[in-house]
């Protein structure tokens, strides 16, 4: 079955809830996906940042939970901006910063504040 559940991925109350319902209607099942296709491009820098970064980190803390972990997976859509600037970035050590597969929650939030 294939749910569409609209949401406001700036409010934690919205995505909580939204993380309720769906537990409610699963019972005792798990889900297999979760497909993300929140973002914006332009705007604010606050803006772009609490949608595109924080707003993924609400999602996955909400329905990682819900998850099938054997099988299930998140898929947040993308426009390929992030690759892009980092691919225009100078700085090796921002570069790799931005390249690393074991960074942190917290490093990348001490990175963004």
């Amino acid at each position: 079955m294939i749910k569409v559940v609209q949401l406001d991925v700036d409010s934690k109350a919205s995505v909580e809830a939204a993380a309720k319902t769906i537990a409610s209607d699963l019972g005792q099942e798990k889900l297999y996906a979760v497909v993300n296709n929140a973002g914006i491009g332009r705007g604010k820098i606050d803006d772009v940042l609490r949608t595109n970064i924080y707003g993924v980190k609400l999602m996955c803390d909400a329905f990682i939970p819900l998850i099938d972990p054997s099988v299930g997976r998140i898929v947040n859509m993308s426009s390929g901006t992030a690759p892009g600037y980092v691919k225009r970035l100078s700085n090796k050590e921002t570069i790799n910063f931005f390249l690393k597969t074991d960074v942190t929650w917290e490093e990348i939030d001490d990175y963004l504040k």
